[in-house]
């Protein structure tokens, strides 16, 4: 995949109890300041300003070795979470995680912790389809 950041991530925390029905309750979360634009081979995705992730959805026993707010995962985890909650009837999951991995190499992500999220997404990945 082909991948063009069309705009960066800026983000700020945001209260644990903010609803967002994608998202795990009482978890940290931030909400996009400006609108984040992705353009993947010829499509582009844009999380609009306002919307809420909460980074990558690692367990917390794993934390020692991946944070939430891994760096190499943090770009690749927003465009991930709105694809499954808001592009779902647009694009695949496969779509999706795929993205998720091109973007994670494309941050400088090693192909073998890039596998491993993707491995992840693609075991235990939940969306709207």
């Amino acid at each position: 995949m082909n991948i063009q950041f069309l705009s960066e991530l800026y983000t700020t925390p945001v209260p644990r109890d903010i609803k967002a029905k994608w998202l795990r309750e009482g978890t940290d979360k931030v909400a996009l300041v400006q609108d984040f634009v992705v353009q993947i081979d010829k499509k582009v995705i844009e999380v609009p300003e306002g919307y809420v992730t909460d980074g990558s959805s690692i367990p917390r026993i794993l934390w020692p070795l991946f944070s939430p707010w891994y760096t190499e995962a943090r770009r690749a985890s927003c465009i991930h979470d709105y694809i499954y909650s808001h592009l779902y009837k647009t694009y695949t999951r496969k779509f999706a995680d795929e993205a998720f991995k091109a973007i994670m190499l494309k941050d400088g992500s090693s192909k073998l912790v890039a596998s491993i999220f993707y491995r992840s997404v693609r075991l235990f990945g939940r969306g709207g389809w």
